[in-house]
């Protein structure tokens, strides 16, 4: 089964992506460093069943934090197909008039 891993920085929706494709409740709050360990979920894309990994969010490939090691770890680990980075659109509408 090919493996999906959701990334980004923290509290920009991944565990809420997550759940809307695998059907499985991630803890979510207002503040970074909920999701602080890897959760597992299987969804039907395109018809073709994939397993979906949220990951804890994470500023850079260089760990500060164990939730950031533990998103690096898993990326250099694991036989990971697509990576999708999701990102806060209200960030770049700052950065990019």
């Amino acid at each position: 089964m090919k493996k999906i891993a959701l990334v980004g920085f923290p509290n920009v929706g991944k565990s809420l992506l997550f759940y809307h494709l695998t059907g499985n409740y991630v803890t979510v709050s207002n503040y970074p460093g909920t999701t602080v360990e890897i959760t597992h979920g299987v969804a039907n894309l395109a018809g073709q069943t994939v397993e979906v990994i949220d990951t804890p969010g994470l500023y850079s490939l260089s760990p500060l934090s164990e939730e950031e090691a533990v998103t690096c770890r898993l990326l250099q680990e694991a036989a990971i197909h697509c990576i999708i980075q999701v990102v806060d659109p209200k960030i770049y509408r700052v950065c990019c008039p």
